[in-house]
């Protein structure tokens, strides 16, 4: 897998194509690429983009998108889990709507909270 680092520019035009729903219904794009580390993952499935932040212990993942032939949950998951681990992070934590996401990365040890109209995923490393 490989990892490019974006602009905020970058990351709202690549996140912004998609229907991405903040299950609280606060954020915008905008918001969550602010500030957050921004970046492209290509994988042999496809591209994903992620905004994710340390906050706390946590690396949480702000918004995540993108077109790949077959879920690349775990790869991407995987990745993110290496980079919080390397910043002294305890956690990882998304929140998503997709019921099928729930249940991928539940049994990757992703611990699922109801939160608005999805879920709360978090995994302690």
């Amino acid at each position: 897998m490989e990892a490019h680092a974006l602009t905020q520019a970058q990351a709202r035009a690549c996140l912004e194509q998609f229907k991405l729903i903040d299950p609280a219904g606060r954020d915008t794009v905008a918001d969550v690429v602010r500030g957050a580390q921004l970046v492209r993952l290509e994988t042999l499935a496809g591209a994903v983009v992620l905004a994710m932040r340390p906050i706390g212990a946590c690396m949480w993942i702000c918004a995540a998108a993108g077109r790949t032939a077959r879920s690349v949950a775990s790869e991407v998951l995987a990745w993110v889990e290496a980079q919080a681990r390397a910043q002294g992070l305890r956690r990882v934590g998304f929140q998503t709507v997709r019921k099928g996401l729930v249940r991928r990365v539940t049994a990757l040890g992703y611990e699922a909270l109801p939160f608005g109209a999805g879920w709360t995923l978090e995994k302690a490393l």
